[in-house]
């Protein structure tokens, strides 16, 4: 009996699994759909209510301020600093006069106007050009549209550039751990390693 002969040593084991997985692929991607969704979905959501933000703003005395209103969208009344807030408000048109539901809806993200100071919001009842009358104010109003929906798609803007920065941020990162995890298992097992 001779020496067994010597030979290439079999394979150690099972090539050692590449960590992250491939799936890990799947969240850059899923956070990028993710930011666009957001963003054009709160662009198709909020764009009529943004021009109308964009609207003109108009003061004068609490008998009546002229403006074009929008019909179901909101509008802030200001009052002079120090005046008092208005008991009840109304849309004065050619044909009639609406009193309209005085709220605080929104209240928080009112714009800072100079000399004044948020009073209430309402909605308007009408479209188009129409005086907004107010009681108790003992003075002049200011009357602008609600804002809001501007810092809404703001917010949406940010968000969806958060996403997308995340999902640009981790995409090298695992590409870089697979890439040192396939040379680790290479070294062990040699080369080819599959992808």
């Amino acid at each position: 009996m001779g020496t067994p002969p010597v030979g290439p040593a079999g394979p150690a084991g099972p090539p050692p699994p590449i960590r992250p997985a491939a799936g890990w692929y799947a969240l850059p991607i899923g956070l990028g759909v993710l930011a666009v969704l957001l963003f054009f979905g709160a662009f198709a959501l909020l764009w009529t209510e943004s021009e109308v933000a964009d609207g003109p703003s108009s003061e004068g005395p609490e008998s009546g301020v002229s403006l074009r209103l929008e019909e179901g969208y909101g509008y802030f009344v200001y009052v002079r600093d120090g005046a008092s807030e208005p008991r009840s408000c109304a849309v004065v048109t050619e044909e009639r006069t609406i009193p309209v539901r005085l709220t605080r809806e929104h209240s928080w993200v009112a714009s800072d106007v100079e000399n004044h100071t948020y009073a209430a919001t309402f909605t308007a009842p009408v479209t188009g050009q129409a005086q907004v009358a107010c009681t108790g104010t003992g003075g002049w109003i200011r009357v602008q549209p609600d804002d809001a929906s501007l810092l809404y798609l703001g917010i949406a803007f940010f968000l969806s550039l958060g996403l997308v920065a995340v999902a640009l941020a981790s995409l090298p990162v695992i590409m870089l751990r697979r890439s040192a995890a396939r040379r680790r298992a290479a070294a062990v097992t040699g080369p080819p390693y599959p992808y």
